[in-house]
């Protein structure tokens, strides 16, 4: 079984960086998945967003294009390991 790894970025950063539009729209999740290899660099990029009740959804593209480049620009990233190993 592979382990999911949930890697979290500071709060400050996202807070800092974000600058949410004047319209409101509609609440919901957007993930980030992609992939960080063994030298910690970053690749694959994908958004996933759904609404409240965790149907598809599409937000507006500046808030999920400012998300998206906020993930891409942390340069902290670390490769994963799992119980001491490399993975």
């Amino acid at each position: 079984m592979i382990p999911t790894l949930r890697i979290l970025v500071p709060r400050h950063y996202f807070l800092n960086g974000f600058k949410p539009g004047k319209a409101a729209g509609p609440s919901g999740y957007v993930t980030v998945k992609f992939i960080i290899n063994c030298s910690g660099m970053t690749g694959r990029f994908r958004l996933l967003e759904m609404d409240s009740t965790y149907q598809p959804a599409h937000f507006d593209d500046g808030i999920t294009g400012q998300l998206l480049a906020l993930v891409k620009g942390w340069n902290n990233w670390k490769a994963p390991h799992y119980k001491g190993n490399d993975i």
